[in-house]
Protein backbone atom coordinates (compact mmCIF):
# COMPACT_ATOMS: atom_id res chain seq x y z
CA UNK A 1 0.00 0.00 0.00
CA UNK A 2 2.89 2.35 0.76
CA UNK A 3 4.29 1.81 -2.73
CA UNK A 4 0.87 2.26 -4.31
CA UNK A 5 0.31 5.57 -2.54
CA UNK A 6 3.71 6.98 -3.52
CA UNK A 7 4.83 8.49 -6.84
CA UNK A 8 7.36 6.31 -8.69
CA UNK A 9 10.30 8.59 -7.92
CA UNK A 10 9.67 8.34 -4.15
CA UNK A 11 8.79 4.66 -3.76
CA UNK A 12 12.24 3.53 -2.68
CA UNK A 13 12.35 6.16 0.07
CA UNK A 14 8.80 5.31 1.13
CA UNK A 15 9.58 1.61 1.44
CA UNK A 16 12.74 2.45 3.36
CA UNK A 17 10.59 4.49 5.76
CA UNK A 18 8.25 1.53 6.24
CA UNK A 19 11.13 -0.76 7.11
CA UNK A 20 12.54 1.94 9.39
CA UNK A 21 9.21 1.97 11.21
CA UNK A 22 9.48 -1.78 11.69
CA UNK A 23 12.88 -1.49 13.32
CA UNK A 24 11.87 1.58 15.34
CA UNK A 25 9.05 -0.54 16.76
CA UNK A 26 11.71 -2.84 18.20
CA UNK A 27 13.23 0.11 20.05
CA UNK A 28 9.92 0.99 21.71
CA UNK A 29 7.60 -2.00 21.54
CA UNK A 30 9.71 -4.88 22.80
CA UNK A 31 11.17 -3.07 25.84
CA UNK A 32 7.73 -1.63 26.64
CA UNK A 33 6.16 -5.07 26.43
CA UNK A 34 8.83 -6.48 28.71
CA UNK A 35 8.31 -3.64 31.23
CA UNK A 36 4.54 -4.13 31.25
CA UNK A 37 4.85 -7.89 31.68
CA UNK A 38 7.26 -7.58 34.60
CA UNK A 39 5.26 -4.80 36.27
CA UNK A 40 1.63 -5.78 35.73
CA UNK A 41 1.75 -9.34 34.39
CA UNK A 42 2.14 -10.77 30.89
CA UNK A 43 -1.59 -10.34 30.15
CA UNK A 44 -1.18 -6.58 29.97
CA UNK A 45 1.48 -6.84 27.29
CA UNK A 46 -1.10 -8.45 25.02
CA UNK A 47 -3.89 -6.08 26.07
CA UNK A 48 -1.61 -3.18 25.12
CA UNK A 49 -1.28 -4.62 21.61
CA UNK A 50 -5.08 -4.77 21.39
CA UNK A 51 -5.47 -1.18 22.59
CA UNK A 52 -2.78 0.15 20.24
CA UNK A 53 -4.34 -1.67 17.29
CA UNK A 54 -7.63 0.22 17.62
CA UNK A 55 -6.31 3.63 16.45
CA UNK A 56 -4.34 1.80 13.74
CA UNK A 57 -7.54 0.28 12.36
CA UNK A 58 -9.22 3.70 12.37
CA UNK A 59 -6.23 5.35 10.68
CA UNK A 60 -6.06 2.70 7.95
CA UNK A 61 -9.82 2.88 7.35
CA UNK A 62 -9.72 6.65 6.94
CA UNK A 63 -6.47 7.16 5.03
CA UNK A 64 -6.17 4.25 2.57
CA UNK A 65 -8.23 5.12 -0.50
CA UNK A 66 -10.38 2.57 -2.27
CA UNK A 67 -9.36 1.26 -5.67
CA UNK A 68 -5.59 1.04 -5.19
CA UNK A 69 -4.12 -0.89 -8.11
CA UNK A 70 -1.08 -3.15 -7.85
CA UNK A 71 1.00 -5.01 -10.38
CA UNK A 72 -0.61 -8.46 -10.49
CA UNK A 73 1.47 -11.47 -9.53
CA UNK A 74 0.22 -14.86 -10.64
CA UNK A 75 0.78 -18.31 -9.19
CA UNK A 76 2.89 -18.96 -12.28
CA UNK A 77 5.25 -16.16 -11.18
CA UNK A 78 5.46 -17.66 -7.70
CA UNK A 79 6.07 -21.12 -9.10
CA UNK A 80 8.84 -19.77 -11.31
CA UNK A 81 10.75 -18.30 -8.37
CA UNK A 82 10.16 -21.33 -6.15
CA UNK A 83 11.59 -23.55 -8.89
CA UNK A 84 14.68 -21.36 -9.32
CA UNK A 85 17.28 -23.03 -7.10
CA UNK A 86 19.90 -20.23 -7.02
CA UNK A 87 17.32 -17.55 -6.18
CA UNK A 88 15.67 -19.68 -3.48
CA UNK A 89 19.09 -20.45 -2.00
CA UNK A 90 19.76 -16.72 -1.83
CA UNK A 91 16.34 -16.03 -0.27
CA UNK A 92 16.76 -18.69 2.40
CA UNK A 93 19.94 -17.01 3.64
CA UNK A 94 17.53 -14.72 5.49
CA UNK A 95 16.13 -17.75 7.30
CA UNK A 96 19.47 -19.15 8.44
CA UNK A 97 20.92 -15.75 9.37
CA UNK A 98 17.94 -14.51 11.37
CA UNK A 99 17.19 -17.97 12.72
CA UNK A 100 20.60 -18.00 14.40
CA UNK A 101 19.94 -14.58 15.95
CA UNK A 102 16.54 -15.61 17.31
CA UNK A 103 17.97 -18.71 18.97
CA UNK A 104 19.46 -16.27 21.47
CA UNK A 105 17.27 -13.18 21.21
CA UNK A 106 14.02 -14.98 22.04
CA UNK A 107 15.44 -16.13 25.37
CA UNK A 108 17.34 -13.01 26.38
CA UNK A 109 15.12 -12.46 29.45
CA UNK A 110 15.70 -15.87 31.08
CA UNK A 111 19.36 -15.81 30.04
CA UNK A 112 20.01 -12.43 31.68
CA UNK A 113 17.86 -13.26 34.68
CA UNK A 114 19.79 -16.46 35.32
CA UNK A 115 23.35 -15.39 34.52
CA UNK A 116 23.36 -11.65 35.29
CA UNK A 117 20.63 -11.56 37.96
CA UNK A 118 18.83 -8.88 35.91
CA UNK A 119 15.23 -8.04 36.69
CA UNK A 120 12.68 -5.87 34.97
CA UNK A 121 14.82 -2.74 34.56
CA UNK A 122 18.00 -4.47 33.41
CA UNK A 123 16.22 -6.65 30.87
CA UNK A 124 14.18 -3.72 29.56
CA UNK A 125 17.38 -1.68 29.16
CA UNK A 126 19.13 -4.47 27.24
CA UNK A 127 16.15 -4.86 24.91
CA UNK A 128 16.13 -1.09 24.38
CA UNK A 129 19.83 -1.17 23.44
CA UNK A 130 19.16 -4.05 21.05
CA UNK A 131 16.37 -2.04 19.42
CA UNK A 132 18.60 1.01 19.01
CA UNK A 133 21.20 -1.23 17.40
CA UNK A 134 18.57 -2.48 14.96
CA UNK A 135 17.80 1.08 13.88
CA UNK A 136 21.48 1.95 13.40
CA UNK A 137 22.04 -1.35 11.62
CA UNK A 138 19.34 -0.64 9.06
CA UNK A 139 20.81 2.78 8.39
CA UNK A 140 24.33 1.37 8.14
CA UNK A 141 23.46 -1.66 6.02
CA UNK A 142 22.77 0.30 2.86
CA UNK A 143 26.10 2.11 3.06
CA UNK A 144 27.97 -1.14 3.62
CA UNK A 145 26.27 -2.76 0.65
CA UNK A 146 27.08 0.24 -1.56
CA UNK A 147 30.73 0.18 -0.52
CA UNK A 148 31.53 -3.53 -0.38
CA UNK A 149 28.80 -5.07 -2.51
CA UNK A 150 25.76 -6.96 -1.28
CA UNK A 151 27.20 -10.48 -1.14
CA UNK A 152 30.47 -9.37 0.46
CA UNK A 153 28.58 -7.37 3.10
CA UNK A 154 26.39 -10.35 3.99
CA UNK A 155 29.44 -12.59 4.33
CA UNK A 156 31.19 -10.12 6.63
CA UNK A 157 28.11 -9.69 8.82
CA UNK A 158 27.65 -13.46 9.17
CA UNK A 159 31.30 -13.89 10.20
CA UNK A 160 30.97 -11.09 12.78
CA UNK A 161 27.97 -12.90 14.27
CA UNK A 162 29.94 -16.15 14.53
CA UNK A 163 32.69 -14.35 16.46
CA UNK A 164 30.38 -12.45 18.83
CA UNK A 165 27.63 -14.87 19.80
CA UNK A 166 29.75 -17.33 21.86
CA UNK A 167 30.36 -14.57 24.44
CA UNK A 168 26.70 -14.93 25.52
CA UNK A 169 27.60 -18.41 26.71
CA UNK A 170 30.36 -16.86 28.86
CA UNK A 171 28.05 -14.75 31.05
CA UNK A 172 28.24 -13.20 33.60
CA UNK A 173 30.39 -10.28 32.50
CA UNK A 174 30.58 -6.60 33.51
CA UNK A 175 27.38 -4.78 32.70
CA UNK A 176 29.01 -2.10 30.53
CA UNK A 177 30.66 -4.82 28.44
CA UNK A 178 27.37 -6.70 28.01
CA UNK A 179 25.56 -3.54 26.88
CA UNK A 180 28.34 -2.70 24.44
CA UNK A 181 28.38 -6.23 23.08
CA UNK A 182 24.62 -6.25 22.65
CA UNK A 183 24.66 -2.94 20.77
CA UNK A 184 27.34 -4.15 18.34
CA UNK A 185 25.65 -7.53 17.94
CA UNK A 186 22.33 -5.89 17.05
CA UNK A 187 23.94 -3.45 14.61
CA UNK A 188 25.74 -6.29 12.84
CA UNK A 189 22.65 -8.48 12.83
CA UNK A 190 20.24 -5.92 11.39
CA UNK A 191 22.67 -4.46 8.86
CA UNK A 192 21.89 -7.44 6.64
CA UNK A 193 18.48 -6.23 5.40
CA UNK A 194 19.55 -3.71 2.75
CA UNK A 195 22.30 -5.93 1.35
CA UNK A 196 20.02 -8.96 1.20
CA UNK A 197 17.25 -7.06 -0.59
CA UNK A 198 19.74 -5.52 -3.01
CA UNK A 199 21.22 -8.94 -3.79
CA UNK A 200 17.80 -10.45 -4.42
CA UNK A 201 16.84 -7.61 -6.76
CA UNK A 202 20.08 -8.13 -8.68
CA UNK A 203 19.58 -11.89 -8.94
CA UNK A 204 15.86 -12.04 -9.68
CA UNK A 205 15.48 -9.28 -12.27
CA UNK A 206 11.85 -9.04 -13.41
CA UNK A 207 10.81 -11.44 -10.63
CA UNK A 208 12.13 -9.11 -7.90
CA UNK A 209 8.65 -8.43 -6.50
CA UNK A 210 8.04 -12.12 -5.86
CA UNK A 211 11.56 -12.69 -4.52
CA UNK A 212 11.24 -9.83 -2.04
CA UNK A 213 7.86 -11.13 -0.88
CA UNK A 214 9.37 -14.56 -0.26
CA UNK A 215 12.25 -12.88 1.55
CA UNK A 216 9.74 -11.24 3.90
CA UNK A 217 8.26 -14.68 4.57
CA UNK A 218 11.77 -16.03 5.19
CA UNK A 219 12.21 -13.48 7.99
CA UNK A 220 9.35 -15.01 9.95
CA UNK A 221 10.35 -18.56 9.15
CA UNK A 222 13.78 -17.76 10.56
CA UNK A 223 12.33 -16.14 13.67
CA UNK A 224 9.99 -19.07 14.31
CA UNK A 225 12.59 -21.74 13.56
CA UNK A 226 15.31 -20.05 15.61
CA UNK A 227 12.97 -19.56 18.56
CA UNK A 228 11.89 -23.20 18.42
CA UNK A 229 15.50 -24.37 18.31
CA UNK A 230 16.36 -22.06 21.21
CA UNK A 231 13.53 -23.57 23.24
CA UNK A 232 14.86 -27.07 22.63
CA UNK A 233 18.37 -25.98 23.63
CA UNK A 234 17.15 -24.37 26.87
CA UNK A 235 15.09 -27.43 27.75
CA UNK A 236 17.96 -29.84 27.16
CA UNK A 237 21.17 -27.93 27.91
CA UNK A 238 20.10 -24.75 29.74
CA UNK A 239 20.41 -21.07 28.87
CA UNK A 240 24.22 -21.17 28.96
CA UNK A 241 24.22 -23.08 25.67
CA UNK A 242 22.27 -20.44 23.74
CA UNK A 243 25.28 -18.34 22.65
CA UNK A 244 27.23 -21.32 21.34
CA UNK A 245 24.18 -22.70 19.51
CA UNK A 246 23.45 -19.33 17.93
CA UNK A 247 27.09 -19.06 16.81
CA UNK A 248 26.89 -22.49 15.18
CA UNK A 249 23.72 -21.36 13.43
CA UNK A 250 25.52 -18.30 12.08
CA UNK A 251 28.39 -20.53 10.97
CA UNK A 252 25.77 -22.35 8.89
CA UNK A 253 24.72 -18.99 7.42
CA UNK A 254 28.37 -18.31 6.48
CA UNK A 255 28.46 -21.61 4.59
CA UNK A 256 25.08 -20.73 3.10
CA UNK A 257 26.18 -17.38 1.66
CA UNK A 258 29.50 -18.77 0.40
CA UNK A 259 27.75 -21.59 -1.47
CA UNK A 260 25.09 -19.20 -2.74
CA UNK A 261 27.73 -16.78 -4.05
CA UNK A 262 29.50 -19.56 -5.93
CA UNK A 263 26.28 -20.73 -7.53
CA UNK A 264 24.69 -17.35 -8.24
CA UNK A 265 27.68 -15.04 -8.46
Amino acid sequence: MAAGLSPPDRRARTLAAVFFGLTLAQVLGIPAGSFLAYTFGWNWAFWSVFLLAIPCVIAIWRTIPAGLSFQPVSLRDLKGVLADGPIMLAILFTTTFLGAIYVLYTFMAPLLSTTMDYGRDGITAILLVFGLGAVFGNLLGGRLADRFGAAQTLTILAVVQVLMLPFYSALPMPGWLLFGFTLIWSIAGWSFAAGQQLRLVQLSGTQAQVALSLNAAAIYIGAAGGSALGGLVVARFGVDALGITAALGCLLSVVHIVVSRRISG
